[in-house]
């Protein structure tokens, strides 16, 4: 697992962001169909990728660990600023391309009882669990676009001259808050 400086805990202030805008009210955004066809799919990422490369799907640990959220993080999951969370960031790739960068943040009060299995994911996608719970729920959607080489893509990777999408919502895993946020890499549009 790689730690970088700003994973371990430090301020939002190491964190700009763009401005996340509510997908459930379908912002108008310039974006092209097949960006459209990610960002606003509500079935799972996870098997979405699998289904695009079958044989070759792998999920690559990049952070794992306790963290400050960032504000915006914070304010969505409802955290006090003090409150650390289990934060999680990984590639989803293809043939050990990564195609999304995926960022979850799951607050301290959420792993509790059998919950706790979501700090030993290891490199299985977590997707594949919500996905397949029977008491799961999905709100507060959100999508954002963002220069490559912005701050919240860091661990994610640079992508210098891109405009890079992304997507979050927080899930709610037996009543228990959990917020992924999704970005999706140049290389999943030469896949897709």
């Amino acid at each position: 697992m790689k730690k970088n400086s700003h994973n371990s805990g430090g301020s939002s202030a190491d964190f700009p962001t763009g401005r996340w805008r509510d997908l459930s009210i379908k912002p108008s955004l310039a974006m092209s169909e097949i960006i459209a066809s990610w960002i606003y799919d509500r079935s799972s990422l996870t098997q979405r990728l699998r289904d695009l490369c079958p044989q070759k799907f792998s999920v690559v640990v990049l952070y794992q660990g306790w963290q400050r959220p960032r504000h915006d993080e914070r304010r969505v999951l409802d955290l006090p600023a003090p409150q650390r969370a289990w934060v999680r960031e990984v590639h989803l790739c293809c043939e050990g391309k990564p195609l999304v960068f995926a960022r979850t943040v799951i607050p301290h009060t959420t792993l509790t009882g059998p919950r706790k299995r979501l700090m030993r994911l290891g490199r299985r996608p977590l997707g594949a669990l919500l996905f397949a719970a029977r008491r799961v729920r999905r709100r507060h959607f959100g999508v954002i676009s963002l220069a490559g080489d912005s701050e919240l893509l860091a661990n994610g990777g640079t992508f210098p001259r891109t405009t890079i999408w992304g997507r979050r919502a927080v899930f709610y895993l037996q009543d228990k808050p959990l917020l992924v946020s999704e970005f999706f890499l140049p290389s999943l549009w030469r896949h897709a």
